[in-house]
Formats: C-alpha cells, sequence, structure tokens
C-alpha cells in the first residue's frame, strides 16, 4: 500500500540511505559539531547567503510549529484558511505551543484580502490576538 499522507510515510532514498550509513562509522560530535553539519550547513549558505541560519528538525510539524512560535508573541495570531495544513493536519500542535490559529474564510481552498479584513482589527485592542502572520499557498 502506498500513502502520501507524510513524508515519513516511506522509506529512504537509497543513496541517501548510504550516506547515513557512511555517517554511521565511526564517532562524531554531536549537535551541530560535526563535519556532516558543518558540510550540509555550506551547502544552505551557498544557496541561502551567508547570513542563513540553519536549525535541523526532525519533522514537517516540529518545523512549522517552531517558525511560527518564533514569529509570533504570546498576544500573536495566525491568520490561515480553513484548510490550511498547520490548522487540519498539525494535531492541535501550534495551539499547544500558544499559538492561536485564526481560519478565514476560502474560495476554493484560497484565502484573499477580502477574507482576511474581518480577522484584522481597524485599531490595537488589548482585548483579542493581533495577527501577525499570515499562512498561505501560492499555489
Amino acid at each position: 500500500m502506498r500513502s502520501f499522507a507524510s513524508d515519513n510515510y516511506s522509506g529512504v532514498h537509497p543513496e541517501i540511505m548510504q550516506a547515513i550509513m557512511e555517517a554511521n562509522e565511526n564517532h562524531m560530535s554531536s549537535y551541530g559539531a560535526d563535519p556532516v553539519s558543518a558540510e550540509a550547513v555550506k551547502l544552505f549558505k551557498n544557496i541561502f547567503g551567508e547570513q542563513a541560519k540553519i536549525f535541523f528538525l526532525t519533522t514537517g510539524t516540529a518545523t512549522n510549529t517552531l517558525i511560527l512560535r518564533h514569529l509570533c508573541k504570546s498576544w500573536n495570531s495566525v491568520i490561515c484558511s480553513h484548510d490550511a495544513h498547520i490548522n487540519v493536519d498539525e494535531c492541535g500542535s501550534p495551539e499547544s505551543m500558544g499559538i492561536k490559529l485564526m481560519p478565514a474564510e476560502t474560495e476554493n481552498g484560497k484565502i484573499s484580502v477580502e477574507s482576511i479584513k474581518p480577522l484584522i482589527p481597524s485599531e490595537p485592542d488589548v482585548h483579542r490576538a493581533q495577527p501577525a502572520v499570515i499562512s498561505y499557498n501560492p499555489e
């Protein structure tokens, strides 16, 4: 059976598994102080520039939640579509980290400027979460 529900449902590409096996031969420092991590950071910086900061995470859920936690203060919220991955597929992970999600009405699964207007207060209101991020899928 094949399932495309998650990128961690399937096995690893053989070249990736070979690279893991080669990296697993001897002892190395941990927490990014190893030559494998250093090489990965170098490759990312070649693409994204020297100012890039690289954080290795194990799952998409952890990545999405930690990025949103980084972007939002405790009084902020994230506007997203009702169908957004962060709203329906993360098993409550953003909310468990104190990230308020504010689903917007959609047309064919897409949010619009008009659909987010009701979620943005016209004046700052200390009694209401203030949107800081809009999550959308441009495709």
